[in-house]
């Protein structure tokens, strides 16, 4: 089975981290996004088949020996794609094969998938996921219940979870059988049919292709998907677990806390090479801890955290200095950065090689780009550097 990532956007709501870099690539506890994400294909065994005609997912019996291998994952790329190329030149990605689709010029989603598709020659089932959603929901179980909605006339199974605000999202309203009967995108908060969202990763037949004009720019939710509603072959169902739209400052450092914390209760490393050297505080390498650094947290290679410097759930990238009387908390520090003494952060991010100057103070959600000075005594709260591209 062919799985489709999409990853064109320009991240445009995560500047300044996205100037020189596709949200994808951005660490997630010392792990580029687009591998933790990834990793959701490449955890399935070679043979992966169902022997048991019994079995029974979301409350639907599955057809016995349904296939999910997943042998190919094609990214569908368009915002500065040699940065992929770049980093995975040899075409893998945590033991999975990938393929590059290079959009000419921006597509939308839906052309997005059908440019991809037809770059690997899709023929059969396959999977669409988007690439800034971090979950641990079991792809496999959604293959299978499209297999089951399949036998009923369905073209497409779109994964499903639940939010507190739908109104950012693609809501569904579906039945009993899981044919869904509203797809609407991002409704006010007192049009949204329910509390159930486009989870961002669906399985389509390759009839759906059909659908979406060749090389033109088309919206899979707004435009393909209630096409598919019209003609009863739209389904979806509920998925359990994990599940995290990235695509904010707010959500990125979520996203951080979330895989340090799972990792500390899990007592696994967070990303390989990482060692414990004290309960929940990890480090890659060989940093040098002078200070104290309080779980859960991850320090990589090459950093110092000098003496009376206080880092907690944080990650701290490799190469940086976090001088004497420095404070970091729930915060991502990326590679080179520097912090002088007594500067503080707290909720917030830095991009790789800023310079944080003596007593600077950096706080509630602020993000600083890549190479940015902040002077010494700076009180930056809420606020994006620099605000355009330099």
């Amino acid at each position: 089975m062919i799985a489709v990532l999409l990853v064109g956007g320009e991240g445009t709501r995560l500047r300044p981290l996205t100037y020189h870099f596709p949200k994808q690539i951005l660490p997630v506890a010392g792990l580029p996004m687009i591998e933790r994400v990834l990793k959701q294909f490449a955890a399935y065994p070679a043979d992966n088949r169902l022997s048991n005609p019994d079995d029974v997912v979301g409350g639907r019996e599955i057809p016995q020996n349904t296939d999910v291998t997943f042998q190919e994952c094609v990214l569908s790329l368009g915002y500065k794609p040699e940065r992929f190329v770049q980093t995975y030149p040899d075409g893998l990605i945590d033991g999975l094969r990938v393929s590059y689709a290079v959009e000419p010029e921006p597509l939308g989603t839906g052309g997005a998938v059908r440019f991809a598709a037809e770059h690997v020659g899709v023929t059969e089932t396959f999977v669409v996921m988007n690439g800034d959603v971090l979950a641990d929901i079991s792809v496999y179980d959604l293959v299978r219940v499209h297999f089951y909605n399949r036998r009923h006339g369905a073209l497409a199974t779109i994964g499903l979870v639940e939010v507190d605000d739908p109104s950012r999202y693609g809501v569904v309203d579906m039945d009993a059988s899981g044919q869904v009967r509203q797809f609407v995108e991002k409704p006010s908060p007192d049009e949204a049919p329910s509390n159930l969202i486009n989870g961002g990763i669906y399985v389509l037949e390759p009839q759906v292709l059909d659908l979406i004009p060749v090389n033109q720019m088309v919206s899979i939710e707004r435009e393909v998907f209630p096409e598919l509603v019209a003609a009863g072959s739209l389904y979806a169902t509920r998925m359990e677990g994990y599940w995290l739209d990235t695509g904010t400052p707010q959500s990125y450092i979520q996203a951080n806390m979330d895989y340090l914390e799972r990792y500390m209760k899990l007592s696994d490393p967070p990303v390989a090479g990482a060692n414990q050297i004290a309960e929940g505080v990890w480090a890659v390498g060989h940093p040098i801890v002078r200070g104290s650094v309080l779980p859960p947290s991850l320090v990589m290679n090459g950093s110092l955290i000098e003496y009376g410097a206080v880092v907690s759930h944080s990650v701290i990238g490799e190469n940086c200095i976090i001088g004497s009387g420095c404070r970091v908390d729930r915060s991502v520090v990326m590679g080179g950065v520097r912090m002088m003494q007594d500067s503080a952060l707290e909720d917030s991010v830095l991009a790789a090689m800023v310079e944080v100057g003596e007593g600077a103070q950096i706080v509630q959600g602020s993000v600083v780009g890549e190479g940015y000075v902040v002077t010494s005594g700076s009180v930056l709260s809420d606020v994006r550097l620099p605000i355009n591209d330099q």
